[in-house]
């Protein structure tokens, strides 16, 4: 176990989130080319469907994750990265 508590993301609760625009490099790169229809309001979607049938979809979200890195001294100082996700 984790050891930790998790909470749910909420892009709303977030002051970096950003929803990835269906023009945007990365979803033209997901869907190798252009989504038919996409204008400058669409978001970029995905739909997933797990092995034992179950399924999720919505928008890509992009946003900065604070994290602790490990140095080889094992001493930790803070980082971040700009992740996309779904």
């Amino acid at each position: 176990m984790l050891q930790m508590d998790l909470t749910l993301y909420d892009p709303n609760g977030s002051k970096t989130s950003n929803v990835v625009p269906c023009g945007d490099s990365f979803c033209t790169d997901a869907y190798s080319g252009p989504i038919s229809g996409c204008n400058q309001d669409m978001s970029c979607p995905y739909s997933i469907t797990y092995r034992d049938g179950s399924t999720t979809s919505g928008s890509f979200v992009n946003d900065s994750l604070t994290f602790d890195e490990v140095s080889g001294n094992l001493h930790t100082k803070p980082d971040n990265s700009s992740v996309i996700f779904g």
